[in-house]
């Protein structure tokens, strides 16, 4: 069908969404767009919902200081049950409390996330969403070793709260190890978990507008490598559920982006 024809080609253009969940963003204070696209392959879920996804989006950050970053993330998806959607809109600030970089022990950063949904995105099971609104208290911690002017590798962690205008609160942790090859490569392996406290199972109870009220958790593990070419920063990233309870069985994500420095 076009639409996903149009989003495919874009995804070969195209990142991932720029979470503030590693404790390094802000500091240099050049700004910069990302492009990304992705596909996720859910498959399966007693009730009826889609089983493919295609997402593309565009995230623009921008350091207000050393410390002190704004993003905004805009993005559209598509799946087997529908052509088009408006997926979400995100603004996140976040705050770098302690820099491992300028002699503290490690790096700290605070975060706040507020997210706008669109109704039929929240109404579609096979995309993410408690509700039209959500917001989230992110808490990344990480700590950077350095080889010759540059870093060589970093290990970081996250814990993130988050809330919606229904339903449950839902935890999300994360934990990465980072390697940096000559400052124009670098990969990434990591493992990140998702718990939502709703009081009804996703078997038993319809689903009528977004996960809010469902209790279920999920496991994943994650792997990256980005490639610096002519100036811009080339990732290819892969996610692939290792256990999950009362959610869809055997995801697999794939992600492409592209992150372009703007010199202004």
């Amino acid at each position: 069908m076009a639409c996903r024809a149009g989003i495919i080609a874009l995804f070969l253009f195209s990142s991932l969404t720029a979470d503030p969940l590693v404790p390094w963003t802000g500091i240099d204070k050049l700004p910069y767009v990302t492009f990304y696209g992705g596909y996720w392959n859910l498959g399966s879920l007693p009730q009826r919902t889609a089983q493919n996804v295609w997402i593309e989006g565009i995230d623009f950050s921008l350091a207000l200081d050393r410390d002190l970053q704004i993003d905004f993330d805009v993005e559209v998806a598509e799946t087997d049950r529908q052509t088009f959607l408006y997926n979400t809109f995100d603004l996140s600030f976040s705050k770098l409390l302690m820099n491992d970089l300028i002699g503290d022990p490690f790096s700290l950063m605070l975060s706040f996330k507020m997210s706008n949904n669109g109704g039929d995105a929240v109404a579609e099971p096979a995309l993410l969403h408690f509700g039209e609104w959500e917001w989230r208290a992110i808490v990344a911690l990480g700590k950077e070793w350095t080889r010759f002017y540059d870093w060589w590798f970093r290990l970081s962690g996250y814990f993130s709260l988050g809330i919606a205008n229904r339903g449950t609160p839902w935890l999300e942790e994360g934990f990465s190890f980072e390697q940096n090859f000559c400052g124009t490569q670098r990969y990434l392996l990591g493992i990140k978990a998702l718990q939502a406290f709703g009081g009804h199972l996703i078997q038993r109870t319809p689903f009528v507008k977004g996960w809010g009220p469902y209790e279920f958790y999920t496991i994943s593990v994650v792997g990256g490598f980005w490639q610096e070419i002519c100036g811009v920063e080339t990732g290819l990233l892969f996610e692939s559920t290792v256990w999950n309870a009362n959610y869809y069985s055997n995801i697999t994500k794939i992600w492409l982006e592209f992150r372009l420095p703007l010199a202004f």
